[in-house]
């Protein structure tokens, strides 16, 4: 498992190019009368549900599906 300290010694090369492209993408919305934090506040509380079966060795009336 990764440390927090890992996680952030290896985002920090790429901090700098990710802040640039939110930038530009946050533009683009605000352009379209959209707002990035909204938008990302909604990703946040999106939930999808997913079946059981989907999970680990499950199986439907058709076979089961190996891990």
């Amino acid at each position: 498992m990764l440390s927090e300290d890992q996680i952030h010694d290896l985002n920090q090369p790429l901090l700098a190019e990710h802040n640039l492209q939110f930038d530009y993408l946050a533009d683009l919305l605000a352009r379209r009368g959209q707002d990035a934090h909204q938008v990302i506040l909604q990703l946040v509380e999106f939930q999808v549900a997913i079946p059981s079966w989907a999970l680990g060795t499950g199986g439907t009336r058709f076979g089961r599906f190996p891990a």
